[in-house]
């Protein structure tokens, strides 16, 4: 089980997306804690890890989108 923390709750539901498109035979349940089992071809350090990723990604992602947009909006002229 992962505890994650409120400052990334916001990102929680997308990161869980892209970690299930990116990792089929994995399963995800969420609550309080995020539960991860898959068919037991990865260890669970590396699912841990992989979902951490995709979680941190997320975060990323959404607070520097509004800085790319406002560069392309910059560079196109719009």
């Amino acid at each position: 089980m992962i505890d994650v923390d409120e400052a990334h709750r916001p990102y929680l539901t997308a990161a869980i997306l892209r970690f299930n498109a990116a990792n089929a035979a994995a399963r995800v349940e969420a609550s309080k804690q995020i539960t991860l089992s898959d068919d037991g071809t990865s260890p669970i350090n590396t699912l841990i890890a992989n979902f951490h990723h995709f979680l941190y990604r997320e975060k990323i992602y959404s607070e520097t989108l509004p800085l790319r947009r406002a560069l392309i909006s910059g560079v196109l002229g719009r």
